[in-house]
């Protein structure tokens, strides 16, 4: 038996060696993510769901970029070949980016692979509060996903905000050498609700906020932080 343990063992080193001689580049991401890479110029966009997806997306386009994949959805993908691309994602204020994930899968009726009676339940936010309670934040429904799970934080060199979303995408088309300008329309906004600090009781706030801890932690954000 031991020497089918060493037997094992230097077998496992053998393998670990060459995957790391012949696929280091290949190796891939340790998170599943929504990729959006460009080629001309090269970049890798992280898509944060409910934050100004559309826009960034529109923007880019008009600006001729040349994608490799316009819109990935869960995949992995290797660090390694993409360590040269300018990387970027948004982020925007756990309590508000909730808010806008029920108007739009609920009150829209968008779903989120909730049974039809279930999803009645859901147009009052409080249940809809309970109900994302019970599910598991790293990997559910991409719009109520935390959003530290949604980009890869190893390999960041911008990150913008949603509460300053115009300038940070004119800094990040800065950068990337792109021309056509900003002050573009957005798209797929919610404007027309009321703010959304107006749909939490203080229980409801602080239920949120424990939910979207490690988030609120990483990003900076605290409940008076709006848009």
């Amino acid at each position: 038996m031991m020497n089918l343990v060493v037997e094992g063992d230097k077998y496992q080193r053998e393998c670990e060696e060459f995957w790391r001689r012949e696929n280091a580049n290949l190796t891939p991401s340790t998170g599943r993510y929504q990729l959006t890479i460009g080629e001309t110029p090269k970049f890798v966009w992280y898509r944060n769901a409910k934050v100004g997806t559309r826009s960034t997306l529109e923007f880019l386009s008009n600006a001729g970029v040349e994608f490799s994949t316009r819109q990935s959805f869960n995949c992995y993908y290797p660090p390694d070949l993409f360590k040269d691309y300018f990387k970027f994602a948004f982020v925007r204020n756990p309590w508000d980016r909730f808010v806008s994930a029920w108007v739009n899968k609920v009150l829209r009726g968008r779903r989120l692979g909730a049974e039809p009676a279930r999803l009645e339940k859901l147009q009052d936010f409080g249940n809809f509060v309970d109900y994302c309670s019970e599910v598991d934040l790293n990997t559910c429904d991409i719009h109520i996903r935390r959003q530290s799970c949604l980009i890869d934080l190893n390999s960041i060199d911008y990150l913008g905000r949603f509460e300053r979303f115009e300038h940070d995408l004119c800094e990040i088309g800065r950068i990337l050498g792109l021309e056509n300008g900003c002050g573009m329309p957005w798209n797929n906004s919610s404007k027309a609700r009321r703010p959304w600090q107006e749909y939490y009781t203080h229980s409801l706030r602080d239920k949120v906020g424990e939910m979207y801890r490690k988030d609120i932690q990483i990003f900076s954000y605290n409940f008076e932080d709006s848009n």
